[in-house]
């Protein structure tokens, strides 16, 4: 824990580890050793803890802990409290540990409170090490739990190494994970919904010998890897050699502003509880995975939801799909949890998906089939009859008459049915006379009426029979739901095509027929498909197609279908949400012709018929067309497109010809990192690489992440160039709290 800038890059965490913005011709980018989440293929065995049960001494256990003493100059930070061993300070009860922060004038200073290690006790290389504690908020506090190198004593810091598993300014909405070794890397898991550090929370380090993985509660938030922090430090990567574990709770000093001791004052007493630390190493296993069970498929809307039981010693899961039950099944995603949404599907179609474990040694079967069918529809009143809302299902509303009856907690069986209703809904019902009487729709418009039932009362046909009227018309004479289902809490779904009345309205009229009362259980009123667009047009430009279209009465977004070939097949851009009347499709072969069709889409299946086609043909783009033919050996090649990262290193081919790198080679990349500089607590290094000829580098900053804005540094030293790389030295930096980037320029690198 020290007083060292927390360097965080712009680098959203969901990005790979290394990231690319392209503004108006210039590209800015940094990098650090931030990527997936790792995921273990072994088991844990605990080799190492201290649970703070001890029921006869409220000691410390002085076989697994031992203190430090004093202030020690502010430990480097300016940090104000006394660090005592005393039961005052650091005591056990009620299962917890307390490290306890508090005003007391001792030996010159003004507050008192402990540091503990395991130094000289325990030390671990690699494995998972796990925290479970709640932290205190306030001016000043800083508490942390922490790790340094064992050969502290003959390297000093920060050569040593130093791994900050969690630590927290007094600000109770965040925490953070730090690694320090002469270079720096941080990122923050900020708490959602009410939730803070001072309620109790599960924090892992999971450390492998090339990467360290930060988690929340089994979230993991962050990854630094050793490839990100080694060029240009003076000191040896560390993080391969045994680190023992510390604990503390410090008051005042760098990290948290160096508040007033009145400040710090007003907020003590305060302590850290620690409920437990445990230390596991991983084993690797020898054996592939076992078959996932219990899969499950669930139509939400335009997607399918799949969920599934985990599996032991498991990496990561293979989830396959297919148009027929059986398969074969084409893999569409690999993912470490046991959920996916599936969103790249089409509207009524019915989708069969299985499941598979993988780990180091092999796959495992897959799993039992679930099937689902995704739908669109686009509703103007989807209502559950007696009950409360089941998205998309709204609460019982819009009725007369009728009463609600009480809430069955049967499974309700819906196989024999397209696109049923939420369980909710069937769960439900109103019975009797009653009428629902639906507003505000077009006249002249064709709406699909669905009435959603099942029998949740009588166990037998010729117990319940009822009439339907839809604006006037009966639509069902004496429904019988148990003998048109063939059981008892089994869905139907009646539909019907119908226009409004001429004031705009659909009534529901449901009476009592033959036998017992009527009754409903949902309604749906669903828009009609819009129709398909007109007026479209495609003009080439340099690696894009522009396209433009005129708007569609009832539209909500349109799809874009791309092919090389005339007529077809096409193939959807997966653009989301297209709620304009245009587009530009980027990332295109230059030279090439490209055919379009475009669909309005309102949710409804089989809505939104395509367009004509339409076709554009991309123009060469000069300098670039010559690089991409360099490397490449044609523009055309899909490999040569602008946006494509054709090595994997996460830095598209645009970034690369502005930044004067090889596309083709994974060892030329861009790397920008920020470290200390010696005696020098408001100076900051920017050392960067490779330097390129014909390029202008301008380094620039931020304060606020949140906000976005970067302003050009000014007041600085530099750039010193030493072969290849370059230093630029910010001679008024503020620790903690500034952010770095470099905007990489190049006049003669031409791209429209």
């Amino acid at each position: 824990m020290t007083a060292l800038r927390r360097l965080l890059t712009s680098l959203p965490r969901t990005k790979p580890a290394s990231w690319m913005l392209v503004l108006g011709g210039s590209l800015l980018f940094g990098m650090f050793g931030v990527g997936a989440p790792t995921t273990y293929a072994q088991s844990l065995t605990l080799i190492w803890s201290d649970e703070f049960n001890s029921v006869t001494s409220s000691n410390v256990d002085n076989t697994k802990w031992t203190f430090e003493s004093g202030n020690n100059g502010g430990w480097g930070n300016n940090e104000l409290e006394f660090y005592t061993s005393r039961t005052n300070n650091a005591y056990v009860g009620g299962g917890l540990l307390h490290i306890h922060a508090q005003v007391e004038n001792t030996n010159g200073f003004r507050f008192t409170s402990a540091r503990m290690k395991t130094q000289g006790l325990f030390w671990t290389l690699y494995g998972r090490i796990e925290w479970r504690s709640r932290f205190p908020s306030g001016t000043g506090m800083w508490p942390a739990l922490w790790m340094m190198g064992t050969n502290i004593a003959n390297l000093g810091w920060p050569g040593c190494g130093e791994i900050d598993v969690v630590e927290n300014n007094g600000t109770p909405n965040f925490e953070q994970g730090s690694i320090h070794s002469g270079t720096d890397a941080t990122q923050i898991y900020n708490f959602t919904g009410g939730d803070s550090v001072t309620n109790f929370h599960v924090y892992d380090l999971d450390w492998t010998s090339n990467s360290i993985t930060w988690s929340v509660d089994g979230t993991p938030y962050e990854t630094q890897t050793s490839w990100g922090s080694s060029t240009g430090n003076p000191y040896p990567f560390p993080f391969n050699q045994p680190f023992f574990l510390l604990m503390n709770l410090a008051t005042g000093g760098n990290y948290v502003g160096n508040p007033s001791t009145n400040a710090i004052a007003a907020s003590l007493p305060q302590e850290i509880q620690v409920d437990y630390v445990r230390v596991y190493q991983f084993v690797p296993t020898t054996i592939p995975p076992p078959t996932p069970t219990g899969l499950t498929a669930t139509a939400i809307g335009p997607s399918v939801l799949l969920n599934w039981n985990a599996s032991t010693n498991t990496v990561s899961y293979n989830v396959k799909r297919a148009t027929h039950s059986g398969g074969p099944y084409t893999t569409n995603a690999n993912v470490t949890a046991t959920s996916f949404t599936d969103s790249s599907v089409t509207n009524c179609t019915i989708y069969y998906y299985v499941v598979s474990a993988v780990n180091a040694v092999g796959e495992s079967t897959n799993s039992n089939e679930a099937a689902a069918t995704p739908v669109g529809y686009s509703y103007y009143f989807a209502v559950n009859s007696g009950g409360s809302a089941a998205s998309p299902f709204v609460a019982d509303t819009d009725e007369v008459g009728g009463t609600v009856a009480a809430t069955s907690t049967a499974t309700i069986v819906t196989s024999s049915v397209t696109n049923p209703a939420p369980q909710a809904v069937y769960k439900t019902e109103r019975y009797g006379n009653f009428v629902y009487t639906f507003s505000g729709l077009t006249t002249g418009t064709s709406y699909t009426v669905r009435l959603h039932e099942a029998e949740i009362y009588w166990s037998g046909a010729g117990q319940r029979e009822f009439n339907v009227f839809i604006n006037g018309k009966q639509v069902l004479t004496n429904f019988d739901i148990f003998a048109r289902a063939g059981a008892m809490n089994t869905a139907v779904i009646e539909q019907y095509a119908v226009t409004p009345m001429a004031n705009g309205q659909i009534s529901i009229t449901y009476s009592n027929g033959a036998v017992d009362q009527a009754k409903s259980s949902g309604i749906e009123i669903i828009l009609p498909a819009p129709a398909a667009p007109v007026g479209v047009t495609a003009t080439g430009e340099v690696g894009q197609v522009v396209l433009a279209w005129s708007a569609v009465p009832g539209a909500a977004s349109y799809d874009i279908g791309r092919s090389t070939i005339s007529g077809g097949p096409y193939t959807n851009l997966m653009v989301s949400g297209i709620t304009t009347t245009n587009y530009t499709d980027t990332g295109l072969a230059s030279g090439t012709t490209y055919y379009y069709v475009v669909s309005a889409v309102a949710g409804v299946c089989d809505a939104g018929t395509n367009s004509a086609q339409v076709s554009a043909t991309t123009t060469g783009s000069g300098a670039f067309a010559a690089w991409q033919t360099q490397y490449f050996n044609s523009p055309t090649n899909p490999l040569a497109a602008g946006n494509v990262d054709a090595d994997g290193t996460g830095q598209n081919n645009l970034f690369k010809y502005v930044a004067g790198l090889d596309p083709t080679n994974p060892s030329s990349i861009f790397i920008l990192m920020v470290a200390s500089v010696t005696n020098q607590p408001t100076q900051m290094n920017l050392i960067f690489n490779p330097v390129v000829g014909g390029r202008t580098y301008t380094p620039q900053f931020t304060t606020d992440m949140v906000s976005g804005v970067w302003t050009q540094l000014t007041g600085y030293a530099g750039p010193v160039t030493n072969g290849n790389q370059a230093t630029i030295t910010d001679m008024n930096a503020v620790p903690s709290n500034e952010f770095y980037r470099i905007d990489i320029g190049c006049n003669t690198c031409p791209y429209p």
